[in-house]
């Protein structure tokens, strides 16, 4: 009988919340993968806030039935940010002003994919347009927060 998966929770070792980073690691070759959970990347999103997540969805062209996706996460506006930003508009400067309030506000974009290429769950399959979304958005989320593990909806990629 061949071994199975066996999936065994980080979080008391990396003294993190239960449950947000799994290790998964094949009996049979002895490979192990970490990833962190789409929840646990979504419960950091919100602990390092933001005003909002936009995401565009659009059929993928070089995947027939495939969806790419364009994440974008806007950052929140500091009291430190708000204070540098009056402070310059006191100088009269108006492009300084505006080199500093587009680089304040430039939200942090990821892009993904999903198409029958790179998913190897059968379930999954019905649902590309909303696995490529949860990708990019989740990617996005990695980098404005520096999570460095991916996650499983990325498995497959």
């Amino acid at each position: 009988m061949k071994p199975s998966l066996v999936v065994r929770d980080l979080s008391e070792r990396m003294k993190i919340p239960p449950n947000w980073i799994l290790e998964f690691a094949d009996p049979a070759s002895g490979a192990v993968r970490y990833y962190v959970t789409k929840e646990a990347m979504l419960f950091r999103l919100r602990e390092y806030g933001f005003r909002s997540v936009e995401t565009h969805v659009e059929p993928d062209p070089a995947h027939d039935g495939g969806w790419i996706c364009r994440a974008e996460i806007y950052p929140n506006y500091s009291h430190a940010d708000r204070e540098l930003l009056s402070k310059l508009s006191e100088t009269g400067d108006r492009e300084l002003f505006r080199e500093v309030f587009r680089e304040i506000t430039r939200p942090t974009v990821a892009h993904a994919s999903a198409n029958l290429d790179n998913v190897r769950m059968g379930t999954i399959k019905p649902f590309l347009r909303e696995l490529a979304e949860t990708r990019a958005v989740l990617r996005a989320a990695r980098i404005y927060t520096g999570m460095g593990l991916g996650t499983r909806e990325e498995e497959g990629e």
